[in-house]
């Protein structure tokens, strides 16, 4: 099964309600609301599904639809660098 993890290099402030990550090259990014709560989630233990369950949790939805959002923003947070999969 794969796990996320943040990358190696990703800097994170938490600022309560938003959190400053920076990437190794210098670029930052600001996280805010759900973003926060699965970036706090990623520990390089939890799958996929455990993602979307912890989520499903706090959040009402549909389970299914919930899964695919954050399959979309891994993909684009991987792409960025920000996180790692590993199986």
């Amino acid at each position: 099964m794969t796990v996320y993890a943040p990358a190696g290099g990703v800097e994170c402030n938490d600022l309560g309600e938003q959190m400053l990550l920076t990437t190794p090259s210098g670029k930052y990014l600001v996280l805010e609301g759900t973003a926060v709560v699965l970036w706090r989630l990623i520990d390089g233990s939890r799958t996929l599904d455990d993602l979307a369950a912890a989520c499903g949790r706090e959040y009402e939805g549909d389970p299914a639809q919930i899964r695919r959002d954050l399959a979309e923003v891994l993909d684009d947070w991987a792409g960025r660098g920000l996180v790692t999969a590993a199986a």
